[in-house]
């Protein structure tokens, strides 16, 4: 966070880093370049930021550890 110049201060707690994307994403790329496009994570998102993923249109999220291998 401090090397994006994010400041995730102020409690939100649905301020995660794949939620927020896909919503920036969603309002500055048309459908066509969304559906083109890949999110990149580290971990699988959450039900909040997969269904922010869907209906934002990202067509594609690679993961590197799913949440079943989290616990």
């Amino acid at each position: 966070e401090q090397l994006n110049g994010y400041k995730s201060g102020g409690g939100d707690r649905t301020a995660h880093a794949e939620r927020l994307l896909a919503s920036w994403a969603g309002m500055n790329f048309s459908p066509e370049e969304l559906a083109s496009c890949t999110l990149y994570t580290s971990a699988e998102p959450c039900a909040m930021c997969s269904g922010t993923i869907y209906w934002a249109g990202i067509g594609r999220v690679v993961f590197g550890q799913s949440e079943h291998d989290l616990k």
